[in-house]
């Protein structure tokens, strides 16, 4: 059986919570730390959730001096759609170059 192709995802909020993780891709993902330059770490209020409830989002600021702090998860193509019906239309999935110099996906703000 052939192994399918891994992705990179940067990771810096609820997807780094284990239950989370069980239930989108029904296994405990391995991570790694890493960061991202260039990005600041706000908060949003998502429309489709109960009031009170915040999420963080990543902000492009073009300043070298941020940096957020995160992991990086590999996981399937077939399980970055689930992280896209996750993330939902509040987030932007982005290609971005990590301080580690990895590339990696990223939901940032659209």
């Amino acid at each position: 059986m052939k192994q399918e192709e891994t992705e990179n995802l940067f990771i810096y909020g609820t997807l780094a919570f284990k239950e989370v993780q069980r239930s989108l891709f029904k296994r405990l993902v391995p991570t790694e730390e890493d960061s991202l330059k260039n990005y600041s770490k706000d908060h949003i209020r998502l429309p489709d959730i109960p009031e009170g409830s915040i999420y963080p989002i990543l902000k492009f600021t073009g300043n070298p001096e941020d940096e957020v702090k995160g992991h990086v998860l590999k996981i399937t193509r077939h399980e970055l759609t689930f992280t896209d019906a996750y993330e939902g239309e509040s987030y932007l999935r982005k290609q971005v170059n990590l301080k580690s110099g990895l590339e990696a996906w990223c939901y940032v703000a659209p």
